[in-house]
């Protein structure tokens, strides 16, 4: 009982304000100011929250620790950075129903746009594989306020399994997200979905750290045991979609640059599944030279999935490690 009131005080509540009274004024300030806000709200997270810093930091040290051990001013560093990420983002998010044309046109900027151009002429649609790294939510709203058809994989949501202010929070958002130009496709339910997509020439993003999958694999990630889904290699040589590598990165000025790389050609190897193999291990070697230079854009997701296990709503991290 008690353990259920420190809940409401300090999750329910705070939550609802945020996403209810608080999101309404945010939505009339400027998002500089928004972005600003969420600066300090990082600074104050990182100064009070004892536990998020805990979870990230240990989460941070675990990452890195068959690579390059850090020194414990590395990892505060890294922690610090980090947690602004996290606050700005999620200011970000609050703004969300406001987004536009006009507003992501002056805070996002695209490189490689023409892969993406190039990619789309062969008429078998394009998968933009990326990571819930960063502002992750942005590309493809980005994309689709540029007039193209835009698909983003989704897993199940979690609300099931958490408390019932998620499923307010989560109500919300589908209902800003359904007048924005992304449609969102439900892994697992329908492969002939994505499928269709492709075959109409359209654009599907799907996250290469994603946990739905019905079947993951062991690569070495940071010289670590990790599994990721081959599924992407494997839609890809059903549909000959070409995939491109895209991720955000938060720029000094907190504005966005999305990074559009060269198509990622599949490298063959003796059968199909040794070819999945094979692929989803090289990919995961991309995903690790991002991590590896923009650490910060990525530690608050691990903390998150670690929440999310001590939660009971997830039972694995990327490493198929327990609650720890």
């Amino acid at each position: 009982m008690i353990r259920n009131l420190k809940s409401l005080l300090f999750t329910d509540i705070p939550l609802w304000f945020v996403w209810f009274p608080f999101r309404s004024l945010i939505q009339r300030l400027p998002l500089r100011l928004v972005t600003l806000l969420g600066g300090v709200g990082g600074i104050v997270m990182y100064k009070f929250s004892k536990k998020k810093k805990k979870i990230i930091t240990r989460e941070i040290s675990l990452l890195f620790s068959k690579t390059a051990p850090l020194k414990q001013e590395e990892i505060e560093k890294i922690a610090y950075k980090g947690i602004q990420v996290f606050c700005k983002r999620h200011m970000e998010n609050l703004y969300w129903g406001k987004l536009n044309h006009e507003i992501t046109g002056q805070m996002v900027s695209i490189d490689g746009m023409q892969h993406l151009e190039n990619a789309l002429k062969n008429g078998s649609g394009a998968i933009l594989l990326t990571a819930h790294f960063g502002s992750h939510l942005l590309p493809p709203l980005v994309l689709g306020f540029k007039g193209y058809k835009i698909h983003q994989a989704a897993g199940p949501p979690l609300i099931d399994k958490q408390r019932p202010i998620y499923r307010r929070i989560f109500n919300q958002r589908v209902k800003e997200s359904e007048k924005q130009p992304i449609n969102f496709i439900v892994i697992g339910q329908s492969t002939r979905n994505m499928l269709r997509v492709l075959r109409k020439n359209e654009i599907l993003f799907i996250a290469f750290d994603g946990s739905e999958a019905s079947k993951m694999i062991p690569v070495n990630f940071f010289n670590q045991k990790a599994f990721f889904s081959p599924g992407t290699f494997k839609l890809s040589l059903m549909t000959k979609a070409p995939i491109l590598p895209t991720f955000i990165i938060r720029q000094k000025d907190d504005t966005h640059k999305i990074i559009i790389e060269p198509p990622f050609e599949l490298e063959p190897a003796e059968d199909e599944e040794k070819t999945l193999a094979l692929n989803t291990a090289r990919f995961a070697k991309i995903f690790e030279k991002y991590i590896l230079k923009y650490p910060c854009h990525y530690v608050m997701t691990l903390m998150r999935v670690e929440e999310l296990i001590q939660e009971g709503a997830l039972q694995t991290n990327l490493f198929r490690t327990e609650n720890k």
